[in-house]
């Protein structure tokens, strides 16, 4: 748990968002935890989240995922959630 005074890193406070919302894409990351402009900071926390097995990254160019609107960019659909501890 995080007093007010501690700073958290990028990528607990993507770990965190996961745990509250369940799984969130990148856009919806962005637009909650920082400026719209830092859209590929955010993509690039989760590919490092990804990649020590934190987190799973699903959907992008491999697999459709439904959209209510189009996506102004196409990896704005890729879904993350927590990878499963066991």
């Amino acid at each position: 748990m995080y007093t007010l005074g501690e700073k958290q890193s990028p990528e607990e406070k993507l770990i965190c968002a996961l745990g509250e919302y369940g799984y969130l894409t990148v856009e919806q990351a962005t637009r909650l935890l920082y400026a719209i402009t830092s859209f590929t900071h955010v993509r690039e926390k989760f590919k490092s989240l990804d990649d020590e097995k934190l987190v799973i990254v699903s959907g992008g160019r491999a697999c459709n995922l439904p959209r209510s609107l189009p996506s102004p960019r196409p990896a704005a659909d890729t879904l993350s959630c927590l990878a499963n501890s066991s």
